[in-house]
């Protein structure tokens, strides 16, 4: 680490309380400034090494990423890995077929040292809901579902509007 890297992180810290509208630096501003050189310092690292720095310095990486995006990248994560494995067995699926059992996401939150009573409150939250729903013991995610698509299941387009050319479909 340079000095440059040192002033660096004390403009961050500045910054962070500046942003809070605060005179003077916390001790959050300063974690907060050392885990964004230091996810930025581990992206730069080939993947293999990037992986091993983000499991050493997992608790400092983490304060620079809300929690309900920590949350959204583990269970995105599940489900690309579970499609990946459907895909791997030969079975072809729809994202919204796939489902992840709850005890994979409860041992996935442990795994990565997340708060268990701030995953349920995220689970309660209205971001959480637009994009997953719990059926039984699993976890399904919602379809993606386009605007064409909205205004069709709305009954705005026929379904031969909603094949036409952009410039005949309406407004």
């Amino acid at each position: 680490m340079t000095a440059r890297h040192i002033e660096s992180i004390i403009r961050m810290s500045e910054a962070s309380a500046r942003m809070e509208l605060r005179q003077h630096v916390q001790g959050k501003d300063l974690d907060f400034a050392i885990s964004i050189m230091l996810e930025s310092f581990v992206q730069s690292q080939k993947h293999a090494v990037a992986e091993e720095m983000r499991k050493k310095f997992r608790l400092y990486i983490a304060q620079a990423t809300p929690l309900s995006d920590q949350f959204m990248r583990l269970l995105e994560r599940l489900f690309r890995d579970k499609a990946e494995d459907l895909r791997l067995q030969g079975r072809d699926v729809l994202a919204a077929e796939v489902s992840v059992a709850m005890t994979d996401v409860v041992s996935s939150i442990e795994r990565h040292d997340l708060d268990m009573t701030e995953a349920m409150q995220f689970m309660r939250s209205e971001r959480f809901r637009q994009n997953f729903h719990l059926a039984g013991d699993g976890l399904h995610r919602r379809p993606f579902i386009t605007d064409l698509q909205c205004w069709h299941i709305r009954g705005y387009l026929h379904h031969s509007e909603l094949h036409a050319p952009a410039s005949r479909r309406p407004h």
